[in-house]
């Protein structure tokens, strides 16, 4: 662990990380001052900044996990929204047929009740 740090360390002074951007084959042309690096320096001097590269990537892959979690539920809120008003829609015309239906059922009752009175009084 120790080493590492200091590795990390190293790493962070030197000029090598204020070219991080380059490809690595700039990386191999520029740089001449860092030929007297060993072979094991440089792989961990490489491994340093993949580890620095994942760990961006995980932070980055977890921001898109909760900002698209969000986006995703949204969309989905916003579905049911549209369904529960179309539900809504269907059963009012439903209600309003009904309370038509109920109302004629009704008036054909009150005539039947009617016609049965006028037939007992004519009896």
């Amino acid at each position: 662990l120790r080493n590492e740090l200091e590795i990390q360390l190293w790493v962070s002074q030197s000029p090598e990380s204020k070219t991080v951007s380059e490809t690595s084959s700039d990386h191999a042309m520029k740089l001449p001052e860092e030929k007297h690096l060993t072979l094991a320096e440089q792989v961990e001097s490489m491994r340093c900044q993949v580890l620095a590269k994942w760990e961006e990537m995980q932070m980055l892959e977890k921001e898109i996990r909760e900002t698209m979690t969000h986006a995703g539920m949204a969309n989905t809120i916003e579905k049911t929204v549209k369904d529960i008003e179309a539900e809504a829609l269907k059963l009012n015309s439903a209600n309003s047929f009904l309370q038509n239906q109920i109302k004629e059922v009704q008036n054909n009752i009150t005539d039947i009740f009617n016609r049965q009175k006028v037939s007992q009084e004519s009896q």
